[in-house]
């Protein structure tokens, strides 16, 4: 039961990091962490279109990689995390 649980909080995350990746290409700009003095760091396709497209492919390749972990832990093929 906990594989379960586990798989689907990895899937979960992993399908939101790809909707999130897409919705931030479609819209022009994402977010990416704290620049401290001055609030969040949210570089746009038209200001910083190499930090901007760096961010949409690590968000969109970290996705893809959490949800392909989380499936093969449904499917038995890959150890769970230990949630302790």
């Amino acid at each position: 039961m906990e594989r379960f649980v586990v798989a689907a909080l990895v899937l979960f995350f992993g399908v939101g990091l790809v909707i999130y990746a897409f919705r931030a290409f479609e819209s022009g700009e994402v977010r990416a962490g704290p620049n401290f003095p001055h609030g969040v760091l949210t570089p746009t396709r038209d200001d910083s279109p190499g930090i901007f497209h760096a961010f949409v492919l690590l968000y969109l390749c970290g996705g893809i990689v959490l949800a392909v972990w989380g499936l093969l832990m449904v499917f038995g093929m890959a150890a769970p995390i230990a949630l302790n």
